[in-house]
């Protein structure tokens, strides 16, 4: 369980250095160069930028929420949070549905497809888990804290966040979704991506 227990905060230089070790993993030429013209991209890199100075929010976010214990089927606790900090982001129809879903809505300009960002909230760990933050050599260490504390992370903090900040940017109207236990997830998962519901995997960006 060490993966589901410990972070680590991760920068660009970072990513640099692990692209130039020698892997024994190598990614196609055809790949590699959609990436790089991805990150030389400057509304890319504005949003990389964004990460970087916001890390910190980030991180206290997620402590925050790693310290709410949330085993499958007791996520109640940690849905009413979330769903606090989704109406702070200024994100709108905010609330929690009959699956356990948390729901916002972060409305785009464009009149383009809906894309869906999600993330479970339950973790692995039973209720009576000691919960307590532990940071040690760069690591940030707590049952929970990645498995899957850092998948509600994505849907509150990714970089849409600073279109929650700036009312007038983004495109695309952005549905996040951070869904409740094993079972439930997939049946709320399955009603979020209907046709009918504006999101769906056909979305997926």
């Amino acid at each position: 369980r060490q993966h589901r227990t410990t972070a680590r905060v991760c920068t660009r230089q970072d990513i640099q250095k692990w692209r130039n070790t020698d892997m024994e993993y190598k990614v196609s030429e055809k790949v590699q160069k959609k990436f790089d013209t991805l990150t030389k991209d400057a509304k890319v890199q504005k949003a990389l930028q964004f990460m970087e100075e916001d890390q910190d929010t980030v991180i206290d976010k997620q402590i925050e929420l790693t310290l709410i214990p949330a085993p499958t089927n007791h996520e109640q606790k940690k849905a009413a949070r979330l769903l606090e900090m989704f109406k702070e982001e200024g994100l709108t129809d905010c609330h929690i549905d009959e699956y356990g879903n948390c729901v916002g809505i972060r409305k785009g300009t464009g009149g383009g497809k809906t894309v869906l960002v999600e993330g479970h909230m339950d973790t692995v760990f039973p209720l009576d888990t000691k919960l307590e933050i532990v940071r040690e050599d760069g690591f940030i260490k707590c049952p929970g804290i990645v498995d899957d504390t850092r998948g509600c992370d994505g849907p509150l903090n990714n970089p849409c966040a600073e279109r929650s900040r700036n009312p007038d940017k983004g495109r695309y109207p952005v549905r996040r979704n951070c869904p409740g236990g094993r079972n439930r997830r997939f049946k709320g998962n399955a009603i979020l991506c209907k046709p009918s519901s504006g999101a769906g995997c056909q979305h997926f960006r």
